[in-house]
């Protein structure tokens, strides 16, 4: 199976007036941050610090990437940072480039097949799930959290998406990628290192300021309003789904195991989060904790969707690693719920396929033509 991918930036024309609104700021080199005080000498020239308002979160000036899924799924929205380099630039200024990378800011093929993939299974269930909860572990720009809201939205069921990932910028990005869509965002991240996060409109899809958005006269188009957690409201056109947003770190077994997120997901979903054994194992984890498990599983099983990119270099055996520590820790939980008399279904491998990404520029890879295989996983619960 190939699918062609075209991703392209909004360059729609804006009027005159909205230009200087823009969250783009004019270079001024060597400037220091007030936050983390570093300056920018190195830094991109049209950027001081990388980050605007200095609250250390790039943002496009054009805030969208188009993302068309795979079999003829629609197109997504994303908001995303400029370029990569731009976010690695901030981290280097503020001494966390061994703690954080900037992967989490561009497109990639495994969550573009996921999105696509998680489309389809939510359509099978059409009719059988009311109002289905997924949960996307490692979200990063979350297009396959963006995908499910849409797909949810246009079936007029509603139902729940939550977006996790350790990274607040990226959750950020997510939240105005939803309010963009007109989905009902919760808990939007408020700040990210010490520092605010702007609170902006989507007018017309035009990026402003809040501050200046009464100098935008669009009186025929709705307003969507994230500004740092305030909730946004769905039109009446579409099926109301929630977008939730989580810092989660894997890591943490109380983060992981929470009261609002234990047992609670029909579909968990995972991309591009395989990079060592240790992931695999705390990833696997999280899936089983969040999973529903008993006589509430849907019909058609609740299930577990994994997309990784076919051939990652040196990682050879990873899914492997994933399986296996997947079957046992659901296992494991299988073996407490049954000890209280509790109903348990054991997850099962239904189906692994590969799927072809190409990748238009400018993210395509001139080593592969811009063509990636993508291998994709359905773990679901059944009865014994």
């Amino acid at each position: 199976m190939s699918s062609s991918v075209l991703l392209t930036r909004n360059t729609s024309a804006r009027p005159p007036h909205t230009q200087k609104h823009l969250l783009r700021l004019p270079p001024r080199r060597n400037a220091p941050c007030h936050k983390c005080h570093a300056k920018t000498s190195n830094a991109p020239t049209s950027w001081e610090l990388a980050h605007p308002f200095s609250d250390h979160l790039p943002v496009l000036a054009k805030p969208h990437l188009a993302v068309a899924l795979p079999n003829a799924r629609g197109v997504v929205r994303v908001v995303c940072p400029e370029d990569v380099e731009v976010v690695e630039a901030m981290y280097q200024a503020l001494d966390q480039a061994r703690l954080r990378d900037a992967t989490w800011g561009e497109p990639w093929p495994a969550a573009i097949a996921a999105a696509a993939a998680c489309a389809d299974r939510l359509e099978c269930w059409n009719g059988q799930v009311t109002s289905p909860r997924v949960c996307e572990l490692g979200c990063g720009l979350g297009i396959p959290s963006l995908a499910a809201a849409s797909a949810l939205s246009s079936s007029r069921r509603g139902g729940t998406v939550l977006a996790c990932d350790w990274e607040p910028r990226a959750l950020w990005c997510v939240a105005q990628s939803a309010a963009i869509a007109r989905h009902h965002v919760v808990n939007a991240p408020r700040e990210v290192d010490d520092c605010k996060l702007p609170e902006v409109n989507w007018v017309d899809d035009v990026f402003v300021a809040k501050e200046e958005e009464t100098s935008i006269a669009c009186p025929e188009q709705p307003q969507d309003i994230v500004a740092g957690g305030v909730d946004t409201a769905p039109t009446s056109s579409n099926a109301e789904v929630e977008v939730q947003l989580e810092a989660l770190n894997w890591f943490d077994d109380d983060a992981v195991n929470a009261k609002h997120a234990k047992h609670s997901f029909d579909m968990v979903v995972a991309t591009d989060v395989l990079y060592q054994p240790a992931f695999a194992d705390a990833v696997s984890r999280c899936c089983v904790a969040r999973l529903r498990h008993g006589s509430d599983a849907c019909a058609e099983g609740a299930g577990v969707l994994l997309a990784d990119a076919t051939r990652r270099r040196g990682k050879e055996g990873i899914r492997d690693t994933f399986h296996d520590r997947l079957m046992a820790h659901d296992e494991q939980q299988a073996a407490e719920a049954e000890a209280s008399g509790g109903e348990y279904r054991r997850l099962h491998l239904i189906s692994e396929w590969t799927t072809s990404v190409t990748m238009d520029a400018p993210f395509a890879d001139s080593n592969d033509g811009g063509v990636h295989d993508v291998t994709l996983r359905w773990y679901a619960r059944r009865r014994q």
